[in-house]
């Protein structure tokens, strides 16, 4: 499911901890946001498959380092969250933004691509 209303990757326990299973340092929080050292070397890149397009997140797109969000300098938030039992997947903002949406309702499907990057 795709939720623009959420800020959160929610997925199945499973997966989260295979995601998880060599990092060194990480907790969650009374909610059950994960949290890792900002300083992590051990994070993985996160392939989701839509449709048959490999869609990759970096640690770093993960990762909330700064802005309202931010834990603090030491140790940081991430946008996964273990989904609640009545739904496989939900990908929020921390995925969405990413991406470039595309939605046909025509044809009733939607799709993604990679949002170029902006280097200042």
């Amino acid at each position: 499911m795709v939720d623009t209303g959420s800020t959160l990757i929610f997925l199945p326990k499973d997966i989260i901890a295979n995601i998880f299973k060599d990092v060194k340092g990480i907790r969650r929080n009374f909610s059950g946001q994960y949290i890792v050292p900002c300083s992590s070397t051990d994070l993985p890149d996160i392939i989701f498959t839509l449709n048959n397009q490999d869609l990759t997140l970096k640690a770093s797109d993960y990762i909330i380092k700064e802005g309202t969000l931010a834990y603090s300098t030491e140790s940081c938030y991430t946008y996964l969250q273990e989904s609640p039992p009545y739904v496989d997947a939900i990908l929020g903002y921390g995925f969405l933004q990413q991406f470039v949406s595309i939605y046909d309702n025509g044809n009733q499907q939607m799709g993604f691509v990679p949002r170029a990057s902006i280097d200042h």
